[in-house]
């Protein structure tokens, strides 16, 4: 296993390096729920179920442009030769925790 092999998982789990397909499945998921709690709260928006699901894929969020950053930075250490040390520095300690490492 290659050092891009072993971060690339920590990166996938943490939701750093989805493939386009991976994150359009979480977003499903996210406006399932979405629409569930508009449903109980009985607040659902005027426009059409189709529209909401078009415009929901279509953005992206912010979360997704800060776990980009991440991983664009990290390749970017692995390619550079960074030290493991300083590639593990990329973590806050909540990721490493959640990663169990």
């Amino acid at each position: 296993m290659t050092i891009i092999d072993y971060f690339g998982q920590a990166g996938k789990k943490l939701g750093w390096n989805l493939s386009d397909a991976e994150i359009r499945k979480c977003k499903k998921e996210e406006l399932i729920c979405k629409i569930s709690q508009w449903i109980r709260d009985e607040q659902v928006p005027n426009e059409s179920l189709k529209q909401v699901y078009d415009d929901y894929l279509e953005r992206v969020s912010e979360t997704e442009i800060a776990n980009n950053e991440k991983w664009r930075q990290l390749t970017n250490k692995i390619n550079e030769g960074y030290s493991v040390k300083d590639l593990y520095q990329s973590f806050t300690i909540d990721d490493l925790k959640y990663l169990g490492w």
